[in-house]
């Protein structure tokens, strides 16, 4: 037996409209904004931003770019503390890893490079 959804109809697939089910008196709502707008991030970094909202991930890095972004690579942790991910980075000391925030820092963290 199939289950389906609350309402009974199929969920559109993300980023489809479901237009067809409306009705002549509603309005089609504004596109979502990008969540990665202004971020320059690999195809393999959108992927694990998208699966790992507001969290801190290590990344094994396979492969990186001439800027040293992450092109290939898998998470091997991942925690929404920044403590807790520093924690595990002790258990990869010989692999090449990354360290990401794939949420929006607050005005109160100082990024320094």
């Amino acid at each position: 037996m199939k289950h389906p959804t609350r309402t009974g109809r199929k969920a559109a697939a993300p980023g489809r409209s479901t237009n067809a089910t409306r009705g002549p008196s509603q309005k089609a709502s504004a596109p979502a904004k990008d969540p990665f707008e202004g971020r320059v991030l690999t195809r393999c970094l959108r992927e694990i931003y998208r699966q790992y909202p507001d969290q801190w991930v290590l990344i094994e890095c396979r492969k990186v770019n001439k800027d040293l972004r992450v092109v290939d690579g898998k998470v091997v942790a991942n925690a929404t503390s920044r403590e807790k991910i520093y924690k595990r980075l002790l258990d990869f000391r010989d692999k090449d890893i990354a360290i990401e925030y794939t949420g929006e820092f607050p005005d109160t963290i100082a990024i320094v490079f």
